[in-house]
């Protein structure tokens, strides 16, 4: 029983439980009972007692998708296959819905949520809300398509009264068919000036998939919220005009952009001055020739975060990438960098190994991921050159497996780092070079992943592994991953075991 009043009136607890019950629901879907009937675990909590209610409710309407299961709450009848709200809504019912729908954080609301409900139902809503009030007076986040956001419904229902905004992030979910008017006009909206996140994503798409049709050509920046912090366009391209046009977006400082396959050459070459002032991460999808530009329109030591997609890059272009890589090593102090050029590949081994030179003397990376579509035959000797004293995220994605042997000079450079993702390459033979006692270890690193590899010598392996990386708790690889991360779990304990009982024995001779 004290176990359950602790649990009820720890208000931190009941939170982390109700988020863990709403991320089984998204992921596995609601719940059936012995009689076959969904009954959402949220809802079943929220009924339980007082204590649980509150945040139960507030978890559980916090992100709702579409008025359908707002409008459920309402007494209504269907005509002609449209549901309309009854002539008489007793006081309680309004009451039940502005308490659930205080609680309404994120809300999301597409086409085919509006086509059960008739406009009366907007209309007596609207009614029932004074003097401009939002239906939603918590509302941070908007998830819609621009039709819906330019309707007479929404400036009724979701936009708030400008004295009391809260409103801060809006992602339009754009089609191919969309005009441009609707889509200007929906960024253009007053209830829109005052946006800090402002986000364009298709349904259907991906980021960086093969979009070629120009923002430019549905939207002008000049329609953009001066406020925005966050601007995403992963729907459309750009061109290094519309982008020198976003250096009026001083508040900016996340950036979400993809150029079209064609280099666009303009006058500009040096930074905007006051221009992206504010900008810390910019995620990029662009050929060598824009990336460069890019990278050398912007201020020194403004970027911490760089993401990077070269689109169809060629050995020709090896001297740019490296320029690139120079550019962010010289000019930046990231602290997180991510490069991908799938498609790339070089002649020469060293080639690979020249390019990716710069990029060993970032000390203050935190997290780096780079994945080429060439050999990348990184050696214990070029990376003894490593400056990464605060990496604690690495990934590494080439066309090749890199030998075992990089690991001890990666603890020794990389004293803190905890997630590490190598392909690495074991020797079919019995021998392990170096004794994993004299090779230092790292408490650190709690998730290795090896690539597909294959391990001849598992037993060996695991024992290497276990020396190195005595904390291990998740690794993953190859068919034979499964086998040699059981051996090495089996070590923690046996391992764990023996420290136990040594430090019973000498807790028992002290005080004897």
């Amino acid at each position: 029983m004290a176990s359950c009043t602790t649990v009820l009136f720890d208000a931190d607890l009941l939170r982390l439980i109700c988020e863990e019950l709403r991320a089984d629901v998204k992921a596995n879907g609601i719940p059936r009972d012995a009689s076959g009937k969904k009954i959402h675990p949220l809802l079943a909590l929220s009924l339980l007692c007082p204590f649980t209610s509150d945040t139960a409710l507030r978890e559980l309407w916090r992100d709702i998708q579409g008025f359908n299961p707002f409008l459920y709450i309402l007494p209504k009848h269907k005509i002609d296959d449209l549901w309309h709200p009854a002539i008489t809504i007793p006081d309680s019912t309004w009451h039940r819905l502005n308490d659930y729908a205080a609680h309404v954080r994120t809300f999301t609301c597409g086409p085919k949520s509006r086509e059960r409900y008739a406009t009366s139902f907007y209309i007596r809503l609207a009614e029932h809300l004074h003097g401009g009030e939002n239906l939603f007076p918590a509302l941070q986040r908007l998830r819609m398509d621009p039709t819906f956001a330019i309707d007479p419904a929404a400036y009724l229902l979701l936009y708030p009264h400008p004295e009391s905004a809260r409103l801060s992030a809006v992602e339009l979910v754009l089609t191919p068919d969309d005009k441009a008017e609707v889509v200007s006009g929906a960024v253009g909206a007053k209830p829109f000036s005052g946006l800090h996140e402002l986000c364009f994503v298709s349904a259907k798409k991906g980021i960086f998939d093969n979009v070629t049709t120009p923002f430019s050509s549905i939207c002008s920046a000049s329609l953009l919220p001066r406020t925005l912090r966050v601007l995403k366009i992963t729907t459309h391209t750009i061109d290094m005009d519309f982008f020198h046009s976003l250096s009026g977006l001083r508040a900016l400082d996340t950036l979400v952009i993809r150029f079209s396959a064609a280099s666009t050459r303009i006058d500009h070459k040096e930074a905007i001055p006051g221009a992206f002032g504010a900008l810390q991460a910019l995620d990029l999808c662009a050929n060598v020739s824009d990336a460069q530009q890019v990278i050398q329109c912007l201020p020194q030591y403004v970027l911490q975060t760089f993401g990077l997609v070269l689109i169809a890059p060629s050995p020709a272009d090896m001297k740019r990438i490296f320029g690139i890589h120079q550019d962010l090593q010289r000019r930046f102090a990231l602290t997180s960098l991510s490069l991908s050029y799938p498609t790339f590949a070089l002649e020469k081994d060293r080639q690979a190994l020249a390019i990716f030179k710069p990029i060993l003397s970032m000390p203050s990376l935190r997290f780096m991921k780079y994945d080429v579509g060439t050999a990348l035959p990184l050696t214990p000797t070029f990376l003894t050159e490593a400056e990464w004293p605060m990496l604690a995220d690495l990934d590494i994605s080439t066309s090749s497996y890199i030998t075992y042997l990089v690991l001890p000079v990666l603890i020794d450079k990389c004293r803190e780092l905890q997630r590490l993702k190598i392909p690495l390459d074991w020797p079919a033979d019995a021998t392990l070079y170096g004794d994993p006692k004299f090779l230092g270890w790292s408490y650190h690193l709690k998730t290795l992943d090896m690539g597909a590899s294959p391990v001849i010598h598992k037993a060996r392996v695991a024992s290497y592994l276990d020396g190195i990386y005595p904390r291990l708790v998740e690794l993953k690889g190859g068919e034979d991953c499964a086998d040699v991360k059981e051996s090495v779990l089996a070590c923690q304990r046996a391992r764990d075991q023996f420290l136990r009982r040594e430090e019973e024995e000498w807790l028992t001779r002290l005080v004897s």
